[in-house]
């Protein structure tokens, strides 16, 4: 069915816009990381049925007033930060099999404008680091395939995948500025995922409860131009949503946490630059099959941040098959 096959790209894209607006030049900022910032919610280990390629597009808002520091409490001076993105995406699912599983590669590359404000309130537009699953490789272990209203066939039971992530430091980026739009860092992030859905007589109510997560391990490497390393990242991704037909609605959330200190340019590490951030929030999803598309919806907030803000976001996705 098409909707599973958009249904990957549009997870991927809302991954890419949030990375689009949270990579920053230092972590004392905002996290440095890659892969999809609570952006791979629903369907996080599914790819598309048939080989092709696949497009979408998608676009962002986030807004904060509240820089939390080490301890999670708001600092006592003014500060704000807010940003806004569009992004386009492509993601070509191959004609062939490994080990039984599909396999795909994707790239996506957006143009945004971030604002950052610790007393001084500083802008930039321009393009962002481009993020790409070099490969990302998914199969399906069984539970029973069938189908239901609006929306067949379902791959019930359990779907794992895995896969490479490169975030290439190909945004816009100068050194002298307070705010850049590319973090001019490479990041490498090997990650797992899986999603399980039930059957209808395990549901909520509708067609079948799916349970999707993707675990990241983002490794960025020094940035050449000021010689900052940013420390390892582990990020988790999730989702629990019931599916009605062509519908889908529930909760996504995301929890990163920075488990090396920072390396500064003298090759000391610290620890005063960890950050965590967690956040949380409905998540809706529509096929409409006069347009042979995908539409995503989705707002959080965020419980948890150390080292970083604390504030909202919404995002819309579209996506498609080209061929």
């Amino acid at each position: 069915m098409r909707i599973q096959m958009i249904l990957r790209l549009i997870s991927l894209l809302t991954g890419l816009v949030l990375v689009t607006l949270a990579s920053a030049a230092h972590a004392a900022e905002t996290p440095i990381y890659g892969g999809p910032i609570g952006g791979t919610d629903i369907g996080a280990a599914y790819l598309p049925p048939q080989p092709g390629l696949y497009m979408g597009a998608g676009y962002i808002g986030i807004t904060s007033e509240d820089y939390r520091d080490l301890n999670g409490d708001k600092v006592p001076f003014d500060t704000d930060f807010d940003a806004s993105a569009a992004v386009v995406g492509l993601n070509y699912v191959y004609d062939a099999k490994l080990f039984g599983g599909s396999i795909a590669t994707s790239a996506q590359i957006g143009y945004g404008r971030r604002c950052i404000r610790f007393g001084e309130r500083n802008c930039n537009s321009g393009t962002a680091d481009i993020y790409s699953d070099l490969f990302f490789w998914s199969k399906y272990l069984g539970g029973g395939v069938a189908g239901s209203a609006g929306l067949a066939p379902l791959p019930y039971g359990l779907t794992i995948g895995g896969g490479l992530g490169i975030t290439m430091p190909t945004g816009r980026y100068d050194m002298q500025e307070p705010v850049n739009t590319g973090g001019n860092t490479w990041i490498v992030s090997p990650n797992i995922a899986a999603s399980y859905l039930t059957g209808p007589e395990f549901s909520l109510g509708g067609d079948g409860t799916e349970l999707s997560a993707r675990l990241y391990y983002s490794m960025p490497q020094k940035n050449t131009d000021t010689d900052f390393d940013a420390g390892t990242v582990v990020n988790l991704d999730w989702a629990i949503t019931e599916r009605y037909g062509n519908w889908q609605v529930g909760f996504a959330g995301q929890q990163a946490k920075q488990i090396d200190g920072d390396k500064l340019p003298d090759g000391t590490r610290t620890n005063d630059s960890k950050f965590s951030s967690g956040s949380v929030g409905p998540v809706v999803s529509v096929f409409l099959p006069s347009l042979g598309s995908q539409l995503k919806v989705k707002a959080a907030a965020n419980y948890d941040a150390e080292n970083t803000f604390s504030g909202y976001s919404l995002v819309m996705v579209m996506g498609w098959k080209v061929f």
